[in-house]
């Protein structure tokens, strides 16, 4: 479904196209029609950023609050493409960003935001921006912003947040120093009540840090840790997957994309590892490890683990889910995956391509140093979750991903900034939106589980959203944040980062949606037949087994019914999500449907006998 909301005349000959195809074909329910996920959006607005920059490029991607409103605030990084000037680089910090979503085109300069300033570093100062959580207790989110192979300012948040110079960040902060490329919060992995910050550096490293021991500047050989490594294996990318085995503890997502899977045709099929005890230093790879790990496709070339992104519990088994990016190579588009969690610490598989059952399944236990196994150990492999395809070849779909996390549910983000579902509007980009609940209640996949955004464009698919970039060049889809103000409401607003890399004819730029979603309505249950009668001489017959009534299934990890609310959730700062769903408020209007529907056979019906016996009269006449 495109965010282009139908027209009433246009429901209306769908309705009128279901009704008539229920009189024709005899069997066949009006409540098996789809229900769309969303309306039209509620809002649309476009920001452009500084000429010469790459704002948008990254965005705090967590719902942060970094002035402890209560409301979701918007970082957005903008390092240099063209534009070399002292201050060009850093980040843009739209306060209240969610609650102002109305429409139109402004400029950064004209919402008042809060300036991070990198006036030392130049060209990759704000290459990487993240809400960090909350690190230092205070119950304010703070941000984590990397200056390319430099370091990494943990910049604390405050009531009065204001401008802040990253060269002289004193108190307000914390500075590591080091060849880091990415940092982001990862969630109180310690469980001492403040949030952890985890950095990627160039020697593929991921450390992390625990920022109220740090004093205000340091260098990141000299932090305790501990440390993620491995032999070979460069970890590119690292999040919080919150609680994925149930052990009540933070989990730690890390990939490699560039990771070669044992038994796999080509090289980088990609890898995540899934830490669930962080707290000593751990060797992915080689030696046992506390958690597992999900392999990218045989094939080779999917990258997967190039971006990854904690979901909270949205199929209602009580553990918590997490959504990778494998931005992929040509000739094949990016994809994105699905993981739900589970309490044995499995290996997962993954494969688009397999006949044999879902394309995201259960390995067989292993730990990282056995060969290859089979894909399954049964005829019919677990399902451990969904796979989605992007658009085209070369279109980079995965590199950015995020979510919305909601109450019990989550709204998928994936982007694909090289894209374009208009060839004439080459590099436009497009990011895709996914209600999970689709996911879970199996209306948005087929039996194996994949889901192909290029039927996207020209189909109304049930819980998915197709957002376009709107002229060649934006690269729509880049980076992504949660500004939801009400988790437990309807509707839904992130940030689109678009930041035109390259382009001598865009200005960089973020887009700020509002979405109001819908819940999947489930079908009532199938009638059970009449018990049969087994007539006897002398006595009343009598049923020869109690009729049963259908209910619908419940969905655990690997099932495709609809699930009950989340168990658990990742939590911001100061903002745990509650863990039930949100109930769908067209049941009424789904009785009045198919009441009209039955009225129309009747009337139907009627008129045939009517027309029936007056052929009948003619013709004795």
């Amino acid at each position: 479904m495109s965010i282009t909301p139908p027209s009433r005349r246009g429901a209306g000959r769908a309705l009128g196209a279901v009704v008539a195809l229920a009189l024709a074909i005899p069997g066949v329910a009006l409540l098996a029609t789809p229900t769309p996920a969303a309306a039209a959006p509620a809002a649309d607005r476009t920001v452009q950023g500084p000429t010469g920059t790459a704002f948008g490029s990254t965005a705090s991607q967590a719902r942060c609050d970094v002035n402890g409103d209560g409301a979701p605030d918007l970082a957005v990084g903008t390092y240099a493409t063209f534009d070399t000037s002292p201050g060009a680089t850093g980040a843009y910090v739209l306060l209240d960003a969610g609650a102002q979503a109305t429409g139109g085109t402004t400029r950064v300069e004209d919402e008042r935001p809060v300036r991070i300033i990198d006036t030392a570093r130049n060209m990759m100062g704000g290459v990487d921006v993240r809400c960090a959580g909350d690190v230092n207790g205070d119950g304010i989110d703070d941000l984590a912003v990397v200056a390319q192979a430099v370091g990494v300012f943990i910049v604390f948040g405050s009531p009065d947040f204001s401008e802040v110079r990253l060269d002289s960040l004193g108190d307000r902060g914390r500075t590591v120093l080091g060849s880091i490329t990415r940092g982001n919060g990862v969630g109180d992995i310690d469980g001492d009540g403040r949030d952890e910050v985890a950095v990627t550096d160039t020697s593929g490293v991921v450390t992390i840090l625990h920022a109220e021991h740090l004093p205000p500047q340091s260098r990141l050989a000299d932090a305790p840790g501990p440390r993620i490594s491995g032999k070979g294996i460069d970890l590119v990318s690292v999040s919080r997957a919150g609680d994925m085995n149930g052990d009540g503890r933070e989990d730690l997502a890390v990939g490699a994309s560039s990771w070669k899977a044992p038994g796999a045709e080509r090289f980088a099929t990609g890898a995540v590892w899934v830490i669930t005890d962080s707290s000593a230093d751990v060797r992915v790879g080689a030696d046992p490890i506390p958690g597992f790990r999900i392999d990218g496709p045989p094939r080779g070339y999917d990258l997967l683990g190039t971006a990854t992104v904690g979901l909270g519990d949205i199929d209602g088994d009580g553990y918590d889910d997490l959504l990778i990016g494998g931005e992929s190579d040509e000739p094949k588009p990016g994809s994105a995956v699905v993981i739900t969690g589970g309490p044995d610490g499995v290996d997962v598989r993954t494969d688009p391509l397999a006949t044999d059952g879902p394309a995201v399944r259960e390995a067989a236990p292993r730990n990282d140093a056995a060969a290859a196994a089979p894909a399954a150990t049964a005829a019919a492999p677990r399902a451990r979750g969904w796979w989605i395809n992007g658009m085209a070849s070369g279109d980079h779909f995965g590199h950015g991903v995020g979510a919305v996390r909601m109450q019990g549910w989550s709204m998928l983000l994936v982007g694909g900034m090289d894209g374009s579902p208009d060839p004439a509007r080459e590099g436009s980009g497009y990011a895709v939106a996914v209600d999970s609940r689709f996911l879970a209640a199996g209306k948005a996949a087929g039996a194996n589980r994949v889901l192909e955004t290029s039927e996207l464009a020209s189909a109304s698919v049930p819980g998915v959203e197709l957002i376009a970039g709107e002229r060649a060049g934006q690269r729509l889809g880049r980076a992504f944040a949660d500004l939801t103000g009400d988790p437990a409401g309807k509707r839904v607003t992130f940030a689109v980062g678009a930041p035109a890399i390259f382009s001598d004819s865009e200005d960089p730029a973020v887009r700020i949606l509002s979405l109001d979603t819908v819940a999947p309505v489930e079908p009532d249950p199938k009638p059970t037949p009449k018990p049969t009668v087994t007539p006897k001489p002398t006595v009343q017959p009598t049923p020869t087994g109690k009729p049963t009534t259908g209910t619908p299934g419940s969905a655990g990890a690997g099932s495709d019914g609809a699930g009950s609310a989340g168990a658990s959730g990742e939590a911001g700062a100061k903002r745990p999500l509650a863990e039930t769903g949100a109930e769908s408020p067209f049941g009424l209007v789904w009785a009045a449907v198919v009441a009209t529907g039955l009225g129309v056979v009747g009337i139907g019906a009627v008129w045939l006998v009517a027309v029936r016996r007056r052929r009948a009269d003619h013709e004795e006449g």
